[in-house]
């Protein structure tokens, strides 16, 4: 979960996932979270990249954000 972000920022090296995913069997699918500001390599190795984007949220009212749900 949120490995994207993780990347994107730099804290954690993209070589040793793209390595991982190439090594992974066929029939094992990977799930990768989080948004990033720039594609990663490793989206090439992807059967399925999709990208959601939230156009309203009660936190941009000031509601406070909910355990299991917003994080």
């Amino acid at each position: 979960d949120e490995l994207n972000p993780s990347v994107d920022l730099e804290l954690l090296p993209m070589e040793p996932i793209v390595q991982a995913l190439l090594r992974k069997p066929r029939s094992t699918e990977v799930i990768i979270t989080g948004r990033c500001k720039h594609p990663l390599a490793y989206f090439d190795l992807a059967s399925v990249h999709s990208e959601m984007v939230c156009h309203k949220h009660y936190a941009e009212q000031g509601v406070d954000l909910k355990r299991g749900v917003d994080y």
